[in-house]
């Protein structure tokens, strides 16, 4: 059965762009014109997704009418938007599409490429979790261990001696190194010899022991922490031990358990609804991926989108303040991630929850107040909601009327769905 992805209206001018990333995954495009209903589609030959361009008249009741459909309910919606403006992304989404694409970001087509599962993360989004090292001198144990890593979307280096690994880590300062207990020892002692200059950013590594090293046990690999080694605190953040070097999902576990930021034990500050578009994309890429923010706090934020980055993925972030105009940049961590479902549509707005770790020049600063002015403003509106109305006395025409934001206040009852995950950040 050919896969296939419905067109309707117009595709833009990254028509071009997108047709050929899906033939090159053997989907099929089916163009439907603006004023003809989509066919009924037999169960089985659900397409992945449906595309709408913005010459679709009253977008709000054709996408009700599809998510009103039993076979297209759970399907995702894509909408075709000309700019990048919170008004025209908020529309659509207020209009009910699960996602938006801006013309001029067909990356972010090859990236929902990636999650339906067409294409491995780090092809289509080079590398999102940057670069990891494998030191590891037995090529058959290489290969396996870095498919692994690469599917969850690493840059793989490879070392196959402990002087590789030792001169690797401060020259190319990676995301993680996973090392084979063998080669971890000597890599040890040389950078003890060498008195590395302690790095900006501390490495974290993932030891595991061969199992046909006879001198390699469970005790051995409890034992490795960095505290067993003196100086090479200037290089290790902290190690995962991995018992069971053929399992690719403890591989995976390990990795995410060792690269995730430390949780704070609380939200220090308030959650505040605030809706603004965001530009994202890996470290060391072009900011090509587009998503909505809906709420933020003065350490994290949340973003729609339905190409969200893996969990523990470092994340560039271009967005607007509230309360003004100047553009924020940061560089912030994923800690939880809301798949869109296709079999039973989404609980609540898939997208990612990001805690914000690096800030460029000043801009913390101006973020930070921002976020002040914006919680000032919101906890005096829901005092004065909350204030008996001592007016209602008055002539309607002398009440005064108090307007809500124009603020996605659907999101806010649907939170509790994630709130837990948001607490991360």
């Amino acid at each position: 059965m050919t896969e296939s992805i419905y067109f309707v209206g117009d595709p833009g001018p990254g028509r071009v762009s997108m047709l050929n990333i899906i033939r090159q995954f053997g989907i099929e495009p089916k163009r439907v014109q603006i004023n003809e209903p989509l066919p009924i589609i037999n169960e089985g030959d659900e397409p992945l997704a449906i595309f709408i361009g913005p010459d679709i008249e009253n977008r709000a009741g054709f996408i009700t009418s599809l998510k009103e459909r039993r076979d297209l309910a759970s399907i995702p919606v894509l909408a075709r938007v000309e700019h990048d403006s919170d008004e025209e992304v908020e529309s659509a989404i207020l209009d009910g599409v699960d996602d938006v694409l801006v013309d001029g970001s067909e990356m972010h087509f090859g990236a929902f490429m990636v999650h339906l599962g067409k294409t491995e993360d780090w092809n289509i989004l080079r590398a999102p979790q940057g670069l990891a090292v494998l030191a590891e001198n037995d090529r058959t144990v290489r290969i396996r261990l870095a498919n692994v890593l690469r599917k969850n979307g690493y840059d793989v280096q490879f070392a196959s001696t402990p002087i590789e690994l030792a001169t690797s880590i401060p020259v190319n300062r990676p995301r993680i190194s996973i090392v084979s207990l063998d080669l971890a020892k000597e890599a040890i002692e040389i950078l003890l010899e060498s008195q590395v200059d302690s790095l900006d950013e501390l490495i974290p590594w993932v030891v595991y022991a061969k199992s046909n090293n006879s001198g390699a046990t469970d005790l051995e690999l409890e034992n490795f922490t960095p505290d067993a080694f003196g100086y090479a605190l200037s290089v290790i953040q902290k190690v995962g031990i991995l018992k069971d070097m053929n399992s690719a999902e403890q591989l995976t576990f390990v990795i995410n358990e060792v690269v995730a930021p430390e949780k704070p034990e609380v939200r220090l500050t308030p959650r505040l609804l605030y809706g603004t578009t965001v530009k994202f994309g890996a470290i060391d890429t072009d900011l090509t991926l587009r998503g909505y923010m809906y709420n933020i706090n003065s350490k994290g934020l949340f973003v729609r989108t339905l190409v969200p980055l893996p969990k523990g993925s470092r994340v560039n972030l271009e967005f607007k303040i509230p309360l003004g105009n100047d553009i924020v940049k940061v560089e912030g961590q994923v800690v939880w991630v809301k798949e869109f479902s296709n079999n039973n549509g989404p609980a609540a707005p898939p997208g990612m929850g990001i805690q914000m770790i690096e800030w460029k020049d000043n801009h913390q600063q101006i973020y930070e107040a921002a976020y002040n002015a914006l919680r000032v403003e919101q906890e005096s509106d829901r005092v004065t909601k909350q204030a008996p109305d001592i007016l209602s006395s008055f002539p309607k025409s002398s009440s005064p009327s108090f307007s809500n934001d124009k603020i996605l206040s659907n999101v806010n009852d649907s939170k509790n769905d994630t709130d837990e995950n948001q607490t991360q950040i």
